[in-house]
């Protein structure tokens, strides 16, 4: 008989019937809202003019690789059809401060619910601009091929920003998806909001690292075209005739 009610009182400790475990879920607990930061870093092109042209048809995407590594950047477009006349690159990195909080949700306090109170997202967004080495800085030439890869650089600005935009827009959302769902026993709480943490940032790089990488490579598709090419090459050409006069390239 003694068996049997410690076995009971176990029974009703371990699967506790009160009426807020039996139904509902973490949704119902009440807490103020995660205070969100999302901040955007995009400082001004780097410009490299140390590589020939041999050597940037040959290694320009080795020497795009080395730069986002050196920057601690994952790369997320690269124009290379033109390398012999110049090349770009862009690439991004994160940086996460992610605060949460639980509480209990049944009367025992055996399970809890895991809830965000800061998230903090820092995005870098840095590209590169390499220009053969035989151009020399502010001639015709050099100017010529500055300004096709800035075309690049403008699109990438103004989609990061874009991306970013819709990230501070969704992220409500995506850390209510983060917070619902069942409570867990106290005991794996830490596990529950490493898993939560990790969601966020997740969803932060699939934004950038797929969604907005698909998007600038079709911009590149869209400016390096047989016409810009034909375009250049004429310009260029005109260049060398005309012994390399400056040209005044707005940014």
């Amino acid at each position: 008989m003694r068996f049997l009610v410690c076995t009971v009182i176990l029974a009703a400790l371990i699967w506790p019937s009160s009426p807020a475990v039996a139904a509902g879920s973490c949704d119902d607990i009440n807490h103020d809202p995660a205070r969100v930061i999302i901040n955007l870093t995009v400082p001004e092109p780097v410009y490299n003019n140390t590589q020939d042209k041999p050597d940037l048809a040959q290694k320009g995407a080795d020497y795009k690789k080395a730069w986002a590594e050196r920057n601690g950047l994952i790369p997320l477009w690269s124009s290379d059809n033109m390398s012999t006349e110049g090349t770009a690159a862009g690439g991004m990195s994160f940086f996460f401060d992610i605060k949460t909080d639980s509480k209990p949700f049944d009367s025992y306090k055996i399970y809890s619910c895991a809830y965000f109170t800061e998230v903090n997202v820092e995005l870098f967004y840095r590209s590169v601009i390499f220009i053969p080495s035989e151009y020399e800085p502010g001639s015709c030439a050099y100017e010529i091929v500055r300004e096709h890869q800035l075309k690049h650089q403008r699109e990438g600005r103004k989609t990061v920003h874009a991306f970013t935009d819709r990230l501070r827009r969704d992220m409500p959302a995506i850390i209510k998806q983060m917070e619902s769902g069942s409570y867990v026993r106290q005991t794996r709480i830490k596990s529950r909001t490493n898993d939560m943490e990790q969601g966020i940032m997740d969803a932060v790089k699939v934004y950038f690292q797929e969604a907005m990488a698909s998007v600038m490579q079709e911009q590149i598709s869209a400016i390096d075209t047989p016409e810009e090419y034909a375009d250049r090459s004429a310009r260029l050409i005109r260049c060398a005739a005309e012994g390399e006069p400056q040209t005044d390239v707005q940014e």
